[in-house]
């Protein structure tokens, strides 16, 4: 009889089975094949020339192929090894772990931790020391960078590569990178952006839900439109060319869909208005009353349909 073969077969997540704790699965999970003896009590898997068998899965397994052997009982012993490019050890996982990465790199990498007192990674080019994880921890890079971390979330400070960063939580942080600065008051009360965009820059202020302003530029410097949000009263927006709009109420303060305020903003508006360098138009009930002035020519709506020349 032809032997059975074990690459992955032509039709993916196809497989056979004989009952609910015995078969044989082909392309699932990730796996070339599984073999199933009375799961979980024995199974075998095979994946790109790595054969393993599990043992009341998953705490007891090993396997070897493809460069690849790894032998582990849970929680009490397990090693991993990839020839030639990393190593790992634990006891009593994840309390005890050591080991080395990247072994066929420049950089290789060592890991060591004691779950949750101490734990460090470490390179030539690298470095990160943690304490009592995850509250204090220090980082950094021979490039200069530097990150400290202490009583996590509320102390952080960050240095280097063009960045500069820091946080006492919930009362104060900022965040420059390069040309984009975020800074924040009273987490999450006030904040202040100031970032780049495809089409230029954004300055905002924002405070809660309750107000925003927002300024966008060119990549020059030049006006693009503003937005200012005062919720649920009012919006105002203003385009490039100087035309603003104002709304009463808002319900959508942070909405930036032109298509949806189109169709339905209607429903909730008491009073509209628009102004621009030749026109005029104020709107009560959206045209319930209302007033408009377009090159030198005014006139009064009433009732959505009529139209008084002044």
């Amino acid at each position: 009889m032809a032997g059975r073969r074990l690459g992955r077969p032509p039709v993916p997540l196809r497989g056979e089975r004989h009952g609910p704790l015995y078969g044989n699965l082909r392309g699932l999970l990730a796996k070339d094949e599984i073999r199933i003896y009375g799961f979980p009590l024995y199974l075998e898997t095979s994946e790109r020339g790595y054969e393993a068998w599990h043992v009341l899965w998953p705490l007891v397994s090993g396997g070897e192929g493809d460069g690849k052997r790894d032998f582990r009982i849970l929680p009490f012993w397990s090693w991993k090894e990839n020839e030639g490019k990393s190593f790992s050890r634990s006891i009593l996982w994840p309390f005890f772990t050591w080991g080395e990465e990247r072994l066929d790199t420049d950089h290789p990498v060592s890991h060591f931790f004691i779950f949750p007192f101490y734990g460090s990674r470490e390179s030539d080019v690298e470095w990160t020391t943690t304490w009592l994880f995850p509250f204090f921890s220090d980082s950094g890079n021979a490039a200069g960078w530097r990150e400290t971390n202490l009583f996590f979330p509320v102390y952080r400070r960050v240095t280097g590569e063009d960045e500069d960063a820091f946080r006492i939580w919930p009362l104060y942080g900022y965040r420059d990178k390069l040309d984009d600065h975020r800074q924040w008051f009273l987490w999450p009360v006030f904040w202040h952006s100031d970032y780049p965009v495809p089409e230029g820059r954004v300055r905002s202020f924002q405070a809660a839900f309750l107000f925003r302003d927002a300024v966008r530029t060119t990549a020059g410097g030049g006006p693009r439109g503003s937005d200012t949000w005062i919720w649920p009263l009012a919006r105002r927006t203003e385009n490039a060319e100087g035309t603003s709009h104002v709304r009463f109420l808002s319900l959508f303060p942070f909405l930036d869909d032109g298509d949806f305020d189109a169709n339905w903003a209607w429903l909730w508006t008491l009073l509209e208005a628009r102004t621009g360098r030749d026109e005029t138009a104020v709107s009560l009930l959206s045209g319930f009353l209302g007033y408009e002035e377009k090159a030198g020519e005014a006139a009064l709506r009433l009732l959505w349909l009529i139209r008084i020349p002044l």
